[in-house]
């Protein structure tokens, strides 16, 4: 297989390993530290590199930012496909992909801040089209959400987009419960509210509730020993 160009160099396969191990270098440090805690220096030391190596693999530090938030973008699709598909009812699967994109967002302030933060850096450098992308694919996202569901909507995904990022980025100033958000979105879309057991997974081989189900066994087992 032919080596892939980044940027100015062109990098073996194993140069290529190296760089994606950099890139979940940086992506740790987003989870701990936010934006501002990814820099050349720090993850350098998370990759165990030299920084001039971090400057050989990426053209600059917002490159291996755009990388690394893209990186996490695409585990948190991942992981809201996974549970949609798990949910056998089109109108349950709209709902459910609803709900597990704005339920992170709202159980973990640091999500909302870290979007805000990824959102300034790239716009103070004048490289946006990370930012762009992000919402591009929520956008999508969400058009194939609705095209299956079978439901009537009054507003269009990019409505939906606008609506839900409002209102989660807006949470930590005005707290609201789940259920709330959803009734709102509900109205917003002039679709009735759904019931909270549209969001139940009707599959007995879900590998998914296996492991759920897996892990409030050993909790429950701790708590009795």
């Amino acid at each position: 297989m032919a080596s892939k160009k980044y940027g100015s160099g062109r990098y073996s396969p194993n140069q290529e390993f190296r760089r994606d191990e950099v890139i979940d270098s940086a992506c740790e440090i987003l989870r701990e530290r936010g934006v501002s805690g990814v820099s050349v220096r720090s993850v350098a030391e998370k990759a165990g590199l030299s920084s001039g190596a971090i400057h050989y693999y990426f053209r600059d530090i917002q490159e291996l930012l755009d990388l690394a938030y893209d990186k996490l973008t695409d585990r948190y699709f991942a992981r809201i496909s996974a549970f949609s598909r798990a949910i056998e009812d089109p109108a349950g699967s709209f709902w459910h992909t609803v709900l597990s994109y704005i339920q992170p967002w709202s159980a973990h302030s640091s999500m909302p801040l870290l979007w805000c933060e990824y959102y300034v850096t790239s716009v103070r450098s004048g490289r946006i089209e990370g930012v762009r992308n992000s919402q591009r694919r929520t956008v999508s996202m969400f058009e194939a959400a609705m095209a299956t569901s079978g439901l009537q909507f009054a507003v269009s995904a990019e409505g939906l987009f606008r609506h839900a990022n409002g209102a989660v980025l807006s949470m930590t100033l005005i707290p609201a419960s789940i259920d709330t958000l959803i009734g709102e979105l509900a109205q917003l879309l002039g679709v009735p509210k759904p019931m909270s057991d549209v969001f139940a997974c009707r599959n007995p081989s879900c590998k998914l509730c296996a492991i759920e189900a897996k892990a409030q066994f050993a909790a429950t087992d701790a708590t009795q020993h």
